[in-house]
């Protein structure tokens, strides 16, 4: 759980709004507005934002979350979901297949580049990520890869490094990543809600191949310079206006913002979807902030239901 949420938060670069990455933003917070009306109302889970209500679309509906849950916690809850399913259906053998299938590129990759830090690579479990997966199969519930995956965690969390990808995960296993998910598998346990609204899988909000972000400065994408506001409305179009990333205001986050919101009322999911935006941190290879990037991950009901109810 631990890495399937590290990896799909970009090293864990989203800033859910939650105090927690108080730690990157610092005094500029520039999505501290999700904690204050309208941006937030906690309310009856799923979906009750004051500022956007559910909508129904032909698929079902979906509704758009900022809070009380943390995205952490959000994904935390989806995985748990898909551990049940794959542990209740027939002919499926350990749960950690689910997480090699849906996180093929990352936990279901063993040459994976991140499992590559030297100090940490070799363990009780395996002399690599590849070895230990190699040792594992079904009938041990792959006991050697999720032991390898875990001690490599715990190495990386303690290695006093100032590589960034150490750095990192020091970070999202003391403040961010392990208390949501210890918090997760707490309130799997006692309390009979579903934040996710019983989703199976955690996806970007996309128009068939392009994903729909809004982005303020400092993105990647198919524009020159820096940008403040750069929509993908479509595979390959973009709009783009120039401003250098270290003149990004508040007002310009909440504009981007607003732009990201209209677009993806418009999505239709496959099924019944939480939508929940976000703030992703752009960085250059040495870890410097170079804008930030609205996007909303969809958490999503499934076809096969054999996790529901809990």
């Amino acid at each position: 759980m631990f890495w399937a949420i590290f990896n799909e938060s970009s090293s864990d670069n989203f800033d859910s709004g939650s105090p927690v990455d108080n730690f990157d933003l610092g005094a500029s917070r520039f999505s501290s507005f999700l904690f204050q009306p309208p941006y937030c109302s906690p309310g009856t889970v799923p979906g009750d934002n004051a500022a956007e209500s559910p909508f129904v679309t032909a698929a079902g509906d979906w509704y758009i979350r900022h809070c009380p849950f943390d995205y952490r916690y959000m994904v935390a809850q989806t995985v748990i979901n898909g551990f049940l399913n794959y542990e209740r259906r027939v002919g499926i053998n350990s749960v950690f297949e689910y997480a090699t299938q849906n996180f093929g590129a990352s936990i279901g990759k063993s040459d994976f580049a991140l499992w590559s830090i030297p100090e940490c690579q070799s363990n009780a479990f395996g002399a690599t990520y590849s070895q230990a997966r190699e040792s594992s199969s079904p009938g041990t519930g792959y006991a050697n890869a999720i032991g390898w995956l875990n001690e490599y965690m715990l190495c990386l969390a303690q290695l006093n490094s100032t590589d960034y990808t150490a750095v990192r995960v020091r970070r999202a296993y003391q403040n961010t990543i392990w208390p949501q998910v210890n918090a997760a598998v707490q309130d799997f346990y006692s309390s009979p809600t579903d934040p996710t609204d019983g989703a199976f899988s955690a996806l970007a909000a996309n128009f068939g191949n392009g994903s729909l972000i809004a982005c303020v400065g400092g993105c990647r994408l198919q524009c020159t310079g820096p940008v403040v506001y750069q929509y993908e409305a479509s595979p390959g179009t973009y709009a783009c206006f120039a401003t250098p990333p270290a003149s990004i205001t508040q007002a310009d986050i909440a504009a981007a913002y607003q732009t990201h919101i209209q677009q993806i009322s418009s999505y239709t999911p496959n099924y019944n979807s939480v939508a929940q935006p976000v703030l992703r941190l752009e960085r250059d290879l040495s870890g410097v902030v170079n804008g930030y990037v609205w996007l909303s991950p969809i958490y999503q009901q499934s076809l096969n239901t054999s996790h529901v109810p809990r």
